[in-house]
C-alpha cells in the first residue's frame, strides 16, 4: 500500500515516513515468534530477551539506512528511521510480545483441555 501510494504520488505522510519503519521490526518479530512457538515449543511460548530484539533492530537499521541507500533509487538513509527501528523493538518487547505470549498459552491450554 505505501509504494502504490507513492507511485501514485500522493504518499500518506505519517505512514510513509516512519510508521513503516516502526511496525517494521515487530512485524519480523512476532512472525518469528509465533512460528517458533508453535513449532519449537510444546508447552506454551518462550521470549526474546531485549539483546535479541534490539539486535534484529540494529541489523535492519545497517542494511536499510546504511546499505541499501547506495544500490537502490528508492531507500534513502534517515537518523529518524533508525530511531523508528529501535522504538518499534523497544514496543515489541515492552508491550506486544506480553500480549500475544498470553494469548497462545491461553490457546494452548484450551487445547490441552478439550483434548482431556
Amino acid at each position: 500500500m505505501i509504494r502504490y501510494t507513492r507511485k501514485l504520488h500522493f504518499p500518506i505522510p505519517l505512514l510513509n515516513n516512519w510508521l513503516t519503519d516502526f511496525v517494521f521490526v515487530p512485524l519480523i518479530a512476532h512472525v518469528a515468534f509465533v512460528l517458533g512457538s508453535l513449532i519449537f515449543t510444546t508447552g506454551g511460548t518462550f521470549k526474546y530477551p531485549i539483546y535479541q530484539i534490539l539486535s534484529i533492530s540494529l541489523l535492519t537499521a545497517l542494511v536499510f539506512e546504511g546499505f541499501l541507500p547506495y544500490y537502490t533509487h528508492y531507500n534513502t538513509a534517515d537518523f529518524y528511521d533508525v530511531l523508528a527501528y529501535f522504538a518499534g523493538g523497544v514496543f515489541y518487547y515492552a508491550v506486544h510480545q506480553n500480549h500475544t505470549s498470553k494469548k497462545i498459552r491461553k490457546a494452548f491450554e484450551r487445547k490441552l483441555s478439550l483434548s482431556k
